[in-house]
Formats: C-alpha cells, sequence, structure tokens
C-alpha cells in the first residue's frame, strides 16, 4: 500500500470502524482504566464547584479534590461559612488550590437571593407593564413606586457583583 500524502487521500482511505471493533476498543479502554464513576449529578452548586476545580488540571485531580471537599464538608453551606485556607487545603490534590479556593468561595450566592433577584425584577415588570397599559396606574405617585422597585433591582445585582470582586480580589486597589 502506498503512503497517504494528502488531506484528500487521507480522507478517501478512512473507513468507518465496525460495531463489533468499536465495542472491542471501548472494551480493552474499560479493563485498562474501568469504567467512570462520576455521572453528572445535577446539582448546579456541585457542577459549578467541579468546573472550578477542573481549571488547569486532568479528571483524575479534579476528581480527588472534589471528593476531599465534600468530605470533609457535609453541604456546600460548611464550604461557604468554611474559611478560605480550609477549603485551600481540602483541594490541594487538584492542583492551584490557593486561587481555586478563593473561586469557590466567591460563588456563594444561596437560592434565596436567586429568588430575591428574581422577585425583585418581576415586580419592577408588573409595575412597568401597569403602569403603561392601565390607566389608573400612570400617576406620579405611581411612577416614583415603579422607580423604586427598579433601584431595588440595579442594587441588588450591584451589591451581587461588588461582593464577587471583592471575594475574588477583583477590586480597585485601595478600595478595599
Amino acid at each position: 500500500m502506498a503512503a497517504i500524502t494528502t488531506k484528500t487521500e487521507l480522507k478517501s482511505a478512512w473507513r468507518k470502524p465496525t460495531r463489533r471493533r468499536v465495542r472491542t476498543v471501548r472494551d480493552r479502554l474499560r479493563e485498562v482504566y474501568g469504567i467512570p464513576r462520576m455521572a453528572p449529578h445535577g446539582d448546579p452548586i456541585a457542577e459549578l464547584v467541579l468546573t472550578v476545580l477542573s481549571q488547569s488540571t486532568n479528571d483524575r485531580n479534579r476528581d480527588v479534590a472534589y471528593l476531599e471537599l465534600r468530605a470533609r464538608f457535609p453541604s456546600w453551606e460548611a464550604v461557604m461559612g468554611a474559611p478560605v485556607g480550609e477549603i485551600e487545603q481540602a483541594i490541594r490534590g487538584g492542583g492551584i488550590s490557593k486561587v481555586k479556593s478563593a473561586r469557590i468561595k466567591a460563588t456563594r450566592t444561596t437560592s434565596n437571593e436567586i429568588i430575591n433577584h428574581a422577585l425583585s425584577m418581576l415586580t419592577f415588570v408588573i409595575a412597568l407593564i401597569e403602569f403603561i397599559t392601565l390607566k389608573g396606574f400612570a400617576t406620579s405617585p405611581f411612577f416614583f413606586i415603579m422607580v423604586m422597585t427598579l433601584f431595588d433591582v440595579i442594587a441588588g445585582y450591584t451589591i451581587s457583583i461588588v461582593a464577587a470582586e471583592h471575594d475574588l480580589g477583583l477590586g480597585r486597589a485601595g478600595t478595599d
């Protein structure tokens, strides 16, 4: 058989493997590496933490760090309540634990905060729709109430962003 020298020749030489061949390769890989045990769990906080832990490392080290973190802290509330140094010790096996521990700590948004943001936004949207569409609501007192709900939405997001910047150390020098 002549050597393949161009992409076109390579494409034309490739043949789809048979099912039997794919199964054989899969079984050999399973013999050597085993079957992956960590299936997606549907927990958004866990997935976020796994994503942070996966930075600049392989899956094995990520999983070791994650399992150690979960063994040391019984809940996500416990993780968020722990000092950054303890989180850093728990995830040391995943590499660059100093950076990753600060990022994990900065993901402290709770479901209550998300619900509060959503309710603030919903209140503003309803007030805006009423102000625009219903004659009885097109008054200056109602306008000021609507503006206050807008301020609530803006303030809630601003505070969350500022807290995240502080937690991540992204604030401007001298402003902390």
